[in-house]
């Protein structure tokens, strides 16, 4: 019963997780898009920042 338990926790975490990640995914493509219509210039400038610093903090 235990094991059976701990499997399901584990699927569940695990759909949690995946469903985070598309979720957070689509709001950023949707806060992108809206920025772009927006002002193309800060959005660009503030999206290369933001992905400068996941790269950085990623290869570290």
């Amino acid at each position: 019963m235990s094991r059976w338990n701990n499997e399901v926790n584990v699927r569940l975490t695990l759909g949690f997780v995946v469903f985070f990640w598309v979720a957070l995914i689509y709001a950023l493509i949707a806060f992108i898009k809206r920025c772009f219509q927006a002002d193309p210039f800060t959005c660009w400038t503030v999206t290369v920042i933001i992905f400068l610093y996941l790269y950085n903090r990623w290869r570290s």
